[in-house]
């Protein structure tokens, strides 16, 4: 990974003692940028994981030479410290 953009806390799920491992679903293209499929978890953590997910840069995946698209899955900790 070439660039990690923390979460921002949902605010009811902190008012609440609220933690979660999120896993979002994402394609990497051959330029290391990513596109969210989808997020699995409690729904209040969707938005700022795809958030954050989406303003992360990777280096892109590489088959037999070539750079080729990659589907991961990432895991968006939100934990309270």
């Amino acid at each position: 990974m070439i660039k990690l953009v923390d979460a921002t806390y949902p605010p009811e799920a902190k008012t609440a003692h609220q933690e979660e491992v999120v896993i979002v679903k994402t394609k990497i293209d051959a330029s290391g940028q990513p596109t969210v499929l989808g997020v699995e978890g409690p729904e209040v953590f969707w938005k700022p994981a795809k958030t954050a997910v989406e303003e992360y840069s990777f280096q892109p995946a590489m088959k037999d030479g070539q750079l080729v698209e990659a589907t991961v899955n990432i895991e968006v900790s939100f934990k309270l410290y």
